[in-house]
């Protein structure tokens, strides 16, 4: 294990920033569902939306989440487009009690995380705080998902770890060739980064979900007046979120368990 990695690991603090290169790549309902999944594990969480004009995880969690674990501030929006508009996410990444910090991103989320380093060089500031930071790219089939994700990973050097997720919308997992055939993705993997696969979801339970602003899991509830073949489907989407973002390890805040 090399240094740097050692350094990673032991520390115990985690921020987590979701990102993709442009919209429409289900970025938003992979934050939303891992944000759903820390819930289900009891493990406590900050949470953070930044992305102005499709602000899906306040929309769906901020209720939910302002009821769990004693967070009254539930998802706190953020715009990083703007000077200063990175201060509540600064102030509480400096508290004690920020342990785990889920922040989503909008589309295209790279050049604004790059400003954002520019404007207060975050990379060190996480690591004075004792930080990992794991960046979570949503990728499709595209070329240009690769390109992008290449440019996030230069940018950070070794002061990032990555998650990068298949998401299986745009296809089964062996069907991103392009990434597996990338140099890119043999890079990510020589430095201990992972690669998971996030489960497609029945398009007409997932529109049910958006048009009633309720969490994944609040779905499973029969008093929300869902049908038993939608619940097993969110059940079984749940479930396989988690496992998947078990096997990354602890980059994601769960652990391998």
């Amino acid at each position: 294990m090399t240094a740097q990695k050692q350094k990673q690991k032991q520390k115990k603090k985690r921020l987590i920033v979701v990102t993709a290169d442009k919209g429409g790549s289900g970025k938003t309902a992979v934050a939303r569902a891992m944000a759903d999944t820390l819930m289900r594990n009891a493990l406590p969480f900050l949470a953070f939306d930044a992305d102005k004009r499709n602000a899906q995880l306040h929309r769906h969690y901020d209720p939910a989440l302002s009821q769990f674990a004693g967070v009254p501030q539930g998802v706190t929006r953020i715009d990083l487009s703007v000077q200063g508009g990175a201060d509540d996410l600064l102030n509480v990444l400096g508290s004690p009690t920020a342990d785990l910090v889920l922040l989503d991103l909008p589309a295209g989320g790279g050049e604004l995380f790059e400003r954002l380093e520019k404007e207060i060089r975050l990379l060190d500031f996480l690591e004075e705080l004792d930080y990992s930071l794991t960046l979570v790219s949503v990728i499709s089939r595209v070329k240009d998902c690769i390109n992008s994700l290449r440019t996030l990973m230069e940018f950070c050097g070794d002061q990032a770890e990555h998650v990068v997720v298949k998401n299986g919308f745009f296809g089964e997992a062996d069907r991103f060739r392009r990434f597996d055939g990338s140099k890119t993705k043999a890079l990510l993997l020589q430095r201990g980064s992972r690669v998971m696969t996030f489960p497609d979801l029945y398009d007409d339970t997932f529109d049910a979900i958006d048009d009633q602003n309720l969490t994944f899991s609040q779905v499973l509830q029969p008093e929300q007046g869902f049908s038993m073949a939608d619940r097993r489907r969110v059940k079984v989407f749940l479930d396989e979120t988690e496992r998947q973002m078990r096997l990354t390890g602890d980059l994601l805040g769960l652990g391998g368990k």
